[in-house]
Parts: C-alpha cells; sequence; structure tokens
C-alpha cells in the first residue's frame, strides 16, 4: 500500500479532526479487507510540509488503534524522503511502539532506493513525489 504525505489535508482547516479520523478509518477498512498475508506499506513524505504531516497525538491513536493482525501482517514499513523533523517524530514514539515493529521501519532517502527494494509502478507516485525526488536526489 502507498500512503502520500503531499495529499494529507492542511492542520489548519477547521475539520481537520473530523477529515483525518474519517480517512484513518477508511484505510483501516481498506486493509482490513485487502491484507490476508503479510503487506508492505510505503510511506512517501516527499512534497509534504510541517502544515499537512498528522500531529504525534494523531499518530499515537493511530498505532493504538490498529489491530493486532494488521501490525503483525505488515512485514515492512519504507518511509521515503523522511526528513530531519519526521525521524524526530517518530523517535518521540518509540516509548508506545512494540520493538518488533520499529524494527520493520526502514527509511530510504530515494525513489531510486525504493524501486530496488520494491517493485513499485511508477504510475503509483504522485507526479508531486516525483518532482520532489528529482529536485533533491539528484
Amino acid at each position: 500500500m502507498v500512503f502520500s504525505a503531499c495529499h494529507l489535508p492542511d492542520r489548519s482547516r477547521k475539520d481537520y479532526s473530523y477529515v483525518m479520523n474519517n480517512l484513518f478509518y477508511y484505510v483501516i477498512k481498506t486493509l482490513e479487507q485487502l491484507v490476508t498475508d503479510d503487506y508492505v506499506l510505503v510511506y512517501l513524505h516527499g512534497a509534504s510540509n510541517r502544515k499537512n504531516s498528522p500531529p504525534f497525538p494523531f499518530l499515537k491513536k493511530c498505532y493504538q488503534l490498529l489491530d493486532r493482525r494488521l501490525r503483525k501482517s505488515l512485514k515492512s514499513c519504507y518511509i521515503v524522503h523522511p526528513t530531519f523533523w519526521l525521524k524526530s517524530l517518530i523517535f518521540m514514539t518509540r516509548p508506545f511502539i512494540s520493538s518488533k515493529f520499529w524494527r520493520k521501519m526502514i527509511y530510504v532517502p530515494s525513489l531510486e532506493e525504493l524501486y530496488t527494494l520494491v517493485p513499485l509502478e511508477r504510475n503509483s507516485i504522485p507526479e508531486k513525489v516525483l518532482n520532489f525526488n528529482a529536485r533533491y536526489s539528484s
């Protein structure tokens, strides 16, 4: 499953919590229907900014609400174009996340490296992220 942060809503929206909660429930429902075995999550952080990155309390809540079966079935979580801020945020979640889950997180600096790790079609990557990668991975 490919998830791109550049398409997340801006935190300044009045209905931000409502939108993010419904988005989270939609993703979970979709995962529950699709996941029958191991799966891989690809989080594309490139081309996003702090205004559309989820806040720490939301991430903590998501992890806590994630069904045990889905946590166990997750083979790897690739975090593409991680920033120092994102790495710091993820590090702050460490006390709340199991060590097994923590080991599944893999930081990937560029799409080229991601393509060597995960068989992905280019059209599954948003144009904004492709442009970001072209600017910062050269």
